[in-house]
Protein backbone atom coordinates (compact mmCIF):
# COMPACT_ATOMS: atom_id res chain seq x y z
CA UNK A 1 0.00 0.00 0.00
CA UNK A 2 1.20 3.41 -1.13
CA UNK A 3 0.07 6.32 1.03
CA UNK A 4 0.37 9.88 -0.94
CA UNK A 5 -0.05 11.91 2.61
CA UNK A 6 3.07 13.94 2.64
CA UNK A 7 2.45 15.11 -1.22
CA UNK A 8 -1.43 15.87 -0.44
CA UNK A 9 -0.99 17.41 2.44
CA UNK A 10 1.49 20.14 0.76
CA UNK A 11 -1.11 20.63 -1.97
CA UNK A 12 -3.59 21.75 0.85
CA UNK A 13 -1.51 23.84 2.30
CA UNK A 14 -0.08 22.16 5.28
CA UNK A 15 3.89 22.83 5.96
CA UNK A 16 3.92 20.12 8.98
CA UNK A 17 1.99 16.48 9.19
CA UNK A 18 2.05 17.41 12.79
CA UNK A 19 -0.43 19.94 12.24
CA UNK A 20 -2.49 17.71 9.83
CA UNK A 21 -2.64 15.30 12.38
CA UNK A 22 -3.68 17.48 15.57
CA UNK A 23 -6.95 18.31 13.18
CA UNK A 24 -7.58 14.80 12.96
CA UNK A 25 -6.46 13.52 16.79
CA UNK A 26 -3.43 11.72 15.39
CA UNK A 27 -0.26 12.16 17.56
CA UNK A 28 2.96 13.19 16.02
CA UNK A 29 4.25 9.33 16.21
CA UNK A 30 1.06 8.39 14.54
CA UNK A 31 0.88 11.09 11.30
CA UNK A 32 4.43 9.92 10.76
CA UNK A 33 3.85 6.20 10.79
CA UNK A 34 1.08 6.61 8.08
CA UNK A 35 3.21 9.05 6.13
CA UNK A 36 5.72 6.93 5.92
CA UNK A 37 3.91 3.85 5.37
CA UNK A 38 4.66 2.00 8.47
CA UNK A 39 0.83 2.45 10.27
CA UNK A 40 -0.63 -1.22 10.24
CA UNK A 41 -4.48 -0.12 10.07
CA UNK A 42 -6.29 3.64 10.07
CA UNK A 43 -9.60 4.36 11.73
CA UNK A 44 -12.01 5.06 8.89
CA UNK A 45 -13.04 8.26 10.96
CA UNK A 46 -9.45 9.05 10.31
CA UNK A 47 -9.47 8.60 6.78
CA UNK A 48 -12.90 10.66 6.05
CA UNK A 49 -10.98 13.37 8.36
CA UNK A 50 -7.91 13.59 6.41
CA UNK A 51 -10.16 13.45 3.09
CA UNK A 52 -12.25 16.25 4.13
CA UNK A 53 -9.25 18.38 4.99
CA UNK A 54 -7.28 17.47 2.03
CA UNK A 55 -9.92 18.08 -0.62
CA UNK A 56 -9.17 14.54 -1.58
CA UNK A 57 -11.10 10.78 -2.01
CA UNK A 58 -9.59 7.62 0.06
CA UNK A 59 -8.22 6.28 -3.37
CA UNK A 60 -6.33 9.56 -3.80
CA UNK A 61 -4.42 9.09 -0.60
CA UNK A 62 -4.38 5.68 -0.80
CA UNK A 63 -2.98 3.34 -2.84
CA UNK A 64 -2.81 -0.53 -3.41
CA UNK A 65 0.44 -1.26 -4.73
CA UNK A 66 1.59 -4.87 -6.07
CA UNK A 67 3.51 -6.88 -3.25
CA UNK A 68 6.36 -8.08 -4.32
CA UNK A 69 5.75 -11.65 -3.69
CA UNK A 70 2.44 -11.37 -6.04
CA UNK A 71 5.05 -9.24 -9.10
CA UNK A 72 7.71 -12.26 -8.61
CA UNK A 73 4.61 -14.84 -9.26
CA UNK A 74 3.14 -13.33 -12.16
CA UNK A 75 7.25 -12.89 -13.61
CA UNK A 76 7.49 -16.51 -12.72
CA UNK A 77 4.08 -18.06 -14.70
CA UNK A 78 5.31 -16.13 -17.99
Amino acid sequence: MRIHLKDLAVRAGYKSLVTLGAEVGLSQRAIYMLANGKAASIKLRVLEELCRRLSCRPNDLLELAPDKEATQHQNEAR
